[in-house]
């Protein structure tokens, strides 16, 4: 068991170090930065057939950001039902950081959210 345990606390002093966070680094804890008027795009996996589609539960909260176009692309146009992603364009409107939140879930039953994304965005 002693053996064990020494092997586990190995591993773990080796793997630390690859885990750690700079803390130096300011900008290490946002998954995009945009300057003001600079965009990105998200990519959700998705299948509206189903009934379900991806929402952003928190635009009135979001004060830097706002989406400027969507799209649904098929994995398989030819193929009825099949999944694709919806891609949702952001552009920042006013410096800050925000967290947008997206919900996958069907628009009119309540509480139907089975998947979720979060994403933390600075505007320079």
């Amino acid at each position: 068991m002693k053996k064990l345990l020494a092997i586990f606390t190995l591993v773990l002093l080796v793997l630390m170090p690859g885990c750690e966070k700079d803390n130096n680094d300011r900008h290490s804890d946002v998954d995009y930065e945009i300057a003001v008027n600079g965009s990105f795009k998200i990519e959700l996996i998705s299948n509206p057939t189903t009934g379900y589609m991806w929402a952003w539960t928190n635009k009135t909260a979001v004060t830097t950001l706002d989406t400027f176009n969507r799209e649904y692309i098929p994995d398989t146009p030819d193929r009825v039902g099949s999944g694709g992603k919806e891609i949702w364009y952001f552009r920042g409107i006013k410096r800050g950081t925000d967290i947008i939140i997206m919900e996958y879930c069907r628009s009119w039953k309540p509480n139907s959210t089975i998947d979720s994304a979060v994403i933390k965005v600075r505007v320079d």
